[in-house]
C-alpha cells in the first residue's frame, strides 16, 4: 500500500493541473467610472465654479480647473475633488492658477468633497452619473446638493436614475453671492 501512496498522489497532481488549465479566467472587473456635473451652473452667470484635486498624482499632484454647467468630470479613485466657487471678475483679473484656493478670503469653498471611495458600486455597474445643483450661498460657502444619480449596467439593463431634493433647511442661504 505504501507503494501505490506516492504514484497515486502523482496521478492525482497531474490530473489537478490538466483540470486546472482549461479553466477560462475572466478579465478582472475594472471599478466603475464615477463622473459628475453641476446642472444649474447656469443660473448664476457672475460665479465660476472650480474643481480643485488632491491626492496622488505622478505628473500634476494638484490640478485647478473650470467646471462647465452640464459637463461631466471624472471622478478619480484617488484624487477626491474639492470644489470652490469665486466671482467671475476676481477670477479673470487673477487667472486660475494665481489664486491660493484654500486662503483667499475671495473664495467660497462648497459643502462637498467628492470622493470615488464613497460610492459603493455593484459588479455590474460600469458608470456612476452623479449630477449636482447648486442650492444657495452662505456668507462663506457654495451649498451643493446631488439632485441626482444614475447607475449604468453592463449586462443590458436599463439604468438606474435616483433624484434626490435639498431638503436642509439652512436660515442664511442666497440665492446670490454676497
Amino acid at each position: 500500500m505504501k507503494k501505490l501512496r506516492f504514484p497515486i498522489l502523482l496521478l492525482l497532481l497531474v490530473i489537478c493541473v490538466r483540470i486546472h488549465s482549461d479553466v477560462l479566467y475572466s478579465k478582472p472587473i475594472q471599478p466603475a467610472q464615477i463622473c459628475a456635473s453641476v446642472q444649474n451652473l447656469s443660473n448664476y452667470p457672475n460665479i465660476a465654479l472650480i474643481g480643485f484635486t488632491e491626492g496622488f498624482a505622478l505628473s500634476k499632484p494638484n490640478v485647478v480647473f473650470n467646471i462647465k454647467s452640464g459637463s461631466y468630470f471624472m471622478i478619480q479613485i484617488y484624487n477626491p475633488i474639492t470644489l470652490y466657487a469665486v466671482k467671475m471678475e476676481y477670477l479673470e483679473k487673477m487667472g486660475i492658477h494665481g489664486i491660493d484656493w484654500k486662503n483667499d478670503k475671495n473664495v467660497m469653498k462648497s459643502n462637498l468633497t467628492i470622493s470615488a471611495k464613497s460610492f459603493k458600486v455593484k459588479p455590474l455597474i460600469y458608470m456612476v452619473k452623479l449630477d449636482y445643483r447648486i442650492a444657495g450661498f452662505t456668507d462663506s460657502t457654495i451649498v451643493l446638493y446631488k439632485y441626482a444619480q444614475t447607475s449604468c449596467f453592463s449586462n443590458g439593463k436599463p439604468d438606474l436614475i435616483q433624484k434626490y431634493e435639498f431638503t436642509r433647511a439652512l436660515p442664511k442661504l442666497h440665492q446670490n453671492v454676497q
